[in-house]
C-alpha cells in the first residue's frame, strides 16, 4: 500500500459510485425458476448476485478504512456468510462507502438482511450510514468478473493505491 490507511482521514478524493446488479444463480444452488418464484413472492433478489453500495452519512472523510474498524467489519461479513445470511463474493471498503457483490438465500429479504447488518455495525462499531443503500442486480449479459475488476480498481481510480493488490480492505469468498 502506498500509504497508511489512517492517513486517509480528511484526504480529498473523487467519490464515484456505479450501482449495478446481475442475474446469476445463487451459489447456494437454487434454480433460475426458484429464484424468479422467490422474487415474485416478495423475497427481493433471492438467488441473484447483487452489486451493493452502502455509504456513510458523512462523505469525504475516512471512516471505514481504519485498521480496527475495517477488520471488525470484514469479520462481521464473514460471520454472516458462515451463518448463511448471504454469500459474499466480494466485499471492499473505501474510506466513506463500501462495495459488495452479494447473493441471498431464497428465504431471505435482501433489504432486511442488509438493514440488520447496518444496524449491527451502527450499534457495535458506531458507523453512521446513509439511509438505505444502492443495489443493482447483475443481468445475464453482465459478467461477474467485470464487476469484480471494477470494484477492485476503485481504490486505484480514487488515487489511494497504485495497484489494486495493495488495497488491504477487501475480502473475497474463499479467503481466510
Amino acid at each position: 500500500m502506498s500509504e497508511n490507511a489512517d492517513d486517509l482521514a480528511g484526504r480529498p478524493y473523487l467519490w464515484a459510485c456505479a450501482c449495478e446488479v446481475v442475474d446469476k444463480p445463487w451459489v447456494g444452488g437454487i434454480t433460475e425458476a426458484q429464484s424468479f418464484a422467490a422474487r415474485d413472492a416478495g423475497l427481493g433478489e433471492a438467488g441473484r448476485v447483487v452489486f451493493i453500495t452502502i455509504c456513510c452519512q458523512q462523505r469525504g472523510v475516512n471512516q471505514l478504512c481504519r485498521p480496527e474498524l475495517a477488520q471488525a467489519l470484514i469479520k462481521s461479513v464473514r460471520f454472516r456468510q458462515e451463518r448463511g445470511d448471504w454469500y459474499a463474493h466480494l466485499f471492499l471498503l473505501m474510506p466513506d462507502h463500501l462495495h459488495a457483490l452479494l447473493s441471498f438465500p431464497p428465504e431471505s429479504s435482501m433489504k432486511a438482511v442488509v438493514a440488520k447488518w447496518k444496524e449491527y455495525s451502527r450499534r457495535q462499531l458506531g458507523i453512521v450510514w446513509q439511509r438505505g443503500f444502492f443495489d443493482h442486480r447483475l443481468r445475464k449479459a453482465e459478467s461477474l468478473d467485470e464487476k469484480v475488476h471494477y470494484i477492485r480498481m476503485n481504490p486505484v481510480r480514487q488515487g489511494l493505491v497504485a495497484r489494486a493488490e495493495e488495497w488491504p480492505w477487501i475480502w473475497e469468498a474463499g479467503q481466510e
